[in-house]
């Protein structure tokens, strides 16, 4: 198993508290999570409160780890030229999307390209001045920078979900911020959108192709309240 990583760390803390026998590995696990508001919409050109929850189901380059720290997430290691204008990342071997499509270098430039060319609402002002994005081959993405881009890693493709071609590529104009269907959210994460209900829950499963190891439960249920009264005594009757 690889290790765990973000953004489910706490979801594993919480697995523990779940009363699962000792021994009862593998028994399906399903946590159970109240809240007053889940999203606005599943459609990650134009999700922005979902930015708690869409690293369940689509991966960035790199990964936030606590303080002024990141780490790798599809790109296992990146470099700057000098002049700070040529970014190279390697793109992990063998990573592949829930449905068990490859997604490899050339997917990620295709998505960062996507977000770039039809001016993605909530993901376009993290790719501003960058030129060209390319695969030089399936494990590395090359990125032109029109001038330096400090925050970068920090500030940057911290927030740029990498999405799917298969789903997305035919998919244009109006249409992108107006597509609604479960596979809006396919992606390399380690869980899959199953059903969702705006307003009232969302349910999701872990993801069987996941690269990044097996995730901490098997199926991830938000249930929304009202109100927050509504919660606690949803909590208190055991129900979250």
């Amino acid at each position: 198993m690889g290790k765990l990583r973000k953004p489910f760390v706490i979801l594993f803390i919480l697995a523990l508290l779940l009363p699962v026998a000792a021994g009862a590995q593998d028994q399906p696990t399903t946590l159970r999570v109240g809240t007053t508001y889940i999203m606005d919409t599943i459609n990650p050109a134009n999700g922005f409160y979902g930015y708690n929850i869409r690293p369940l189901w689509q991966d960035t380059l790199v990964e936030w780890a606590g303080g002024q720290n990141f780490e790798p997430g599809l790109a296992e290691n990146w470099s700057v030229s000098d002049d700070g204008l040529v970014w190279q990342f390697k793109i992990r071997e063998g990573v592949t999307y829930s449905d068990g499509a490859p997604l490899t270098a050339n997917e990620v430039a295709w998505s960062l390209n996507w977000v770039i060319d039809n001016e993605i609402p909530s993901m376009i002002s993290y790719l501003s001045n960058i030129e060209t994005v390319e695969a030089l081959d399936p494990t590395t993405l090359q990125m032109t920078l029109g001038a330096p881009v400090p925050d970068m890693i920090s500030a940057k493709l911290l927030f740029v979900w990498i999405v799917a071609p298969q789903v997305w590529e035919n998919i244009s104009g109006d249409d992108i911020t107006t597509y609604s269907e479960y596979d809006a959210v396919l992606g390399s994460g380690p869980y899959m959108l199953t059903d969702f209900q705006e307003g009232e829950y969302m349910i999701m499963d872990a993801n069987p192709n996941y690269w990044g190891g097996k995730p901490p439960v098997d199926r991830i249920i938000y249930q929304e309240y009202a109100n927050d009264d509504a919660m606690i005594q949803a909590l208190l009757a055991g129900e979250i």
